[in-house]
């Protein structure tokens, strides 16, 4: 796989890094921008010119921080997923301190991660990197979509794992997970029982044929507790919808799945984990148009016309997509450079301790 050996070239560039600089870690404390002057700028341009963001001199003539070192944090940034502002703040001073050998190490745990891959990942196929929170469409090797993503919160971290896209449902209903239920809308439901009404959310008592709808004003939810919270919700398709107008289904024992968001104005976050763990993306139409690009019934204005009625529509894919739920914190551009995210998990933490602490068999050579 490409990607797999574009890792494999950066190891040995940052492993030479290791013997080659005299470089142990940004220690700078306060923010650097644009006309700052201080000793810090020195220190700042030996971190960037050793990954080769500046040229291989340490200062300018008269040590301030000016257009040249901005532009090149600037960069830096693009490159390591943060806000590209050109100011060293917080953030971009947390990922100067990473050592060179921790950049190493974390090369060494993403081409860990693709061996865990399938030798083919799918001739079509979709590719979702939860650490970049982004989304793309492959086709013969070719990317043909991307588009940003947003997925699970820290306590609700989206799994990883691969499957295949079977179909999709227009202007879906969403039957909400006891789970969410509880812990998400109870509290909002309690707060302001018009909430019900002004999301679409429905309410039903008991279990499969014995289900029955309840008007939720007719609820003193004041005494509903959440240990054996007795109702099942569900919302109607809709603009107010949490999963937007498209859903995409690869039925799985994690319940996750691709789907559209009202929450457009999350898309604007250079961070993105506010989902319950499924992965909510920023072009639905686009994808559901290439998923169903074969089939002639279905374009584009197409699937837009059929939104726009509102009725919930099941449409299945003549051929499953693969999809790839994966967590890369380091992988290459089209460029062939590596891009580093923020281990938003602390999986590469958990990987890292069970590298480290791995013994190789007596008769392994490489013991």
């Amino acid at each position: 796989q490409e990607g797999y050996k574009h890792l494999r070239n950066a190891l040995e560039f940052y492993r030479n890094l290791e013997t080659t600089w005299d470089f142990s870690g940004f220690s700078g404390r306060r923010v650097l921008k644009k006309g700052f002057v201080g000793t810090e700028n020195t220190e700042l341009r030996k971190r960037l010119a050793a990954e080769g963001f500046l040229p291989e001199r340490i200062e300018n003539e008269n040590g301030m921080f000016d257009d040249e070192l901005e532009q090149a944090v600037r960069r830096y940034q693009l490159r390591y997923g943060l806000d590209a502002d050109g100011v060293v703040g917080p953030r971009t001073l947390s990922s100067l301190a990473v050592s060179i050998e921790e950049r190493t190490l974390q090369i060494v745990m993403n081409m860990e991660r693709w061996r865990w891959l399938p030798q083919t990942l799918g001739k079509r196929h979709v590719m979702v990197n939860i650490a970049d929170f982004r989304l793309e469409a492959v086709d013969d090797g070719t990317r043909v979509l991307e588009m940003k993503a947003i997925v699970g919160k820290g306590y609700r971290r989206t799994p990883v794992f691969s499957d295949q896209i079977r179909y999709l449902v227009l202007n879906p209903t969403w039957n909400i997970p006891p789970s969410i239920a509880v812990k998400d809308k109870l509290p909002l439901i309690k707060e302001d029982p018009s909430y019900l009404k002004v999301q679409k959310i429905r309410v039903f008592k008991g279990l499969g044929a014995d289900m029955q709808e309840i008007e939720g004003d007719s609820i003193d939810w004041s005494t509903v507790k959440a240990r054996g919270f007795p109702y099942s919700l569900r919302q109607d398709p809709g603009p107010h919808n949490a999963l937007g107008r498209i859903k995409f289904m690869f039925p799985n024992k994690y319940n996750v799945y691709l789907h559209d968001t009202p929450s457009r104005e999350l898309f604007g976050k250079s961070s993105r984990s506010f989902s319950s763990g499924c992965v909510r993306i920023e072009k639905p139409v686009e994808l559901a148009a290439y998923f169903l690009l074969r089939n002639t019934q279905w374009s584009y204005e197409a699937i837009q016309g059929a939104i726009d009625k509102g009725t919930e529509q099941t449409i299945k894919l003549g051929q499953p997509v693969p999809v790839h739920l994966l967590y890369w914190t380091a992988f290459p551009d089209d460029s062939g450079s590596i891009q580093f995210r923020p281990d938003i998990y602390g999986r590469d933490l958990l990987l890292k301790e069970a590298w480290l602490s791995a013994t190789p068999p007596a008769d392994n050579p490489l013991q």
